[in-house]
């Protein structure tokens, strides 16, 4: 196991992302000895903090974080075998209609954040501020999240995932929310329970004393 996390940290140095988590899930499964603050640090890094962070106003920067960790795993050529592209994922078609952004701007990592944040930003609006409701749309698009939520009228949220007629769909929620749920307990353990819900203000910035930032308007069900 030892020589296994050193071939991860290997990885890691080599920008080789993906292979790094699944080396790190193996050895984990394989010896829960080797896990530790450091390790779980490595599985759910901070990389690309800064560029989410300038758009915090519109949405907590670790949700973001935890949505680019399970679409490209941080790698910024990322290309999906349907034409998604760069650090969110963003179809091209995507991208025009919400940025004007043309498709080999996709691979620059701030107009694909800028850009993936304004999209999910209109669709957790879109959802009244329901994180798990704009990631499925996220996913595989609001039309058939609204169509789901007049076939399946139930309040248990958990129940109501599980019920989503796409796998994908249902374990790209959830894989999302246990990011966040890791994110926060690693880098904000103060007030993590009301950030989970979304009742936590963000920093207030400098020159501003007094005056709380609006807060992104969200809600997770799942915690």
């Amino acid at each position: 196991p030892a020589f296994q996390l050193y071939v991860a940290v290997l990885f890691k140095r080599n920008g080789d992302t993906i292979r790094k988590f699944q080396l790190l899930a193996q050895i984990f499964r394989n010896d829960p000895k080797m896990i530790s603050k450091q390790t779980l640090e490595m599985l759910y890094p901070l990389s690309v903090y800064e560029l989410v962070k300038i758009h915090e106003e519109k949405i907590d920067p670790y949700v973001v974080i935890s949505l680019i960790r399970q679409e490209s795993a941080f790698n910024v050529r990322a290309k999906s075998p349907a034409g998604a592209m760069g650090l969110m994922q963003l179809m091209p078609r995507t991208a025009r209609m919400v940025g004007r952004v043309a498709r080999k701007q996709l691979f620059d990592p701030k107009i694909n954040v800028k850009v993936g944040v304004a999209f999910f930003a209109h669709l957790i609006k879109r959802f009244g501020g329901d994180v798990e409701l704009a990631l499925a749309a996220y996913n595989c698009g609001p039309e058939r999240v609204e169509r789901w939520i007049r076939r399946y009228p139930i309040e248990n949220r958990m129940l109501f995932l599980d019920m989503l007629p796409i796998r994908e769909t249902r374990e790209y929620v959830a894989s999302i929310a246990r990011n966040y749920y890791w994110y926060l307990k690693l880098y904000q353990k103060d007030g993590l329970q009301e950030r989970l819900t979304g009742g936590v203000p963000l920093p207030v910035p400098s020159g501003n004393i007094g005056l709380e930032k609006p807060k992104p308007a969200h809600l997770f069900h799942l915690f």
